[in-house]
């Protein structure tokens, strides 16, 4: 049997160990932690990002990237569970993205990046394997709106509604680390 040595048990580490196992390989997942998701995977928001925040690459291939990235991470994490997901449980709400007063972009600009986004993402959905968490909504981007909250008008001056996700890491992470330990990977923790 081939053999495997993945160093790391956050999601990326879980993850590939799972993928290894998926190909044969006899895998051994170390981390200096004393148990796997126990760092940053565990303290740190699972934002699924879409590429929206990089409007200052004209190119668009960070944000392609992201986007294109992102529609593949609920199939394939299904497939590494061998399950579909109840998404809905570990989602939560909408985003608004401010455009600050002194942002490298105007507000006219990051509608436009946000807007190309947008068409590079229905593009997207058309192939039936790719989702945004298990949906396809037509909409991840509605037009923008000035920003209209007094408090915060002296930073911003336009507010981009966004549906984008952040998925609760520490519940989220509970089904990946189960389907570790399930698995025939032998864990190595707490070791430096």
């Amino acid at each position: 049997m081939k053999k495997a040595l993945v160093l790391g048990g956050g999601i990326q580490g879980c993850c590939i160990a799972l993928m290894l196992r998926k190909h044969g390989y006899e895998v051994n997942l170390i981390d200096k932690s004393k148990d796997i998701f126990n760092r940053a995977s565990l303290n740190q928001e699972g934002k699924i990002h879409l590429g929206f925040v990089y409007g200052a690459d004209a190119s668009l291939k960070t944000g392609k990237s992201l986007l294109l990235n992102a529609l593949h991470f609920a199939p394939y994490l299904e497939y590494l569970l061998d399950e579909k997901v109840d998404w809905e449980k570990f989602k939560s709400t909408n985003f608004n993205y401010l455009i600050a007063k002194d942002s490298m972009l105007s507000p006219e600009q990051a509608d436009a990046y946000f807007q190309t986004l947008q068409d590079t993402y229905l593009e997207y959905i058309e192939n039936e394997n790719l989702t945004y968490l298990g949906k396809k909504p037509k909409k991840k981007y509605t037009k923008k709106y000035p920003c209209q909250y007094k408090s915060i008008q002296i930073f911003f001056k336009l507010v981009l509604p966004l549906r984008k996700f952040v998925y609760t890491p520490k519940s989220f992470n509970e089904i990946i680390k189960q389907k570790v330990q399930s698995e025939d990977i032998s864990l190595c923790l707490n070791q430096v």
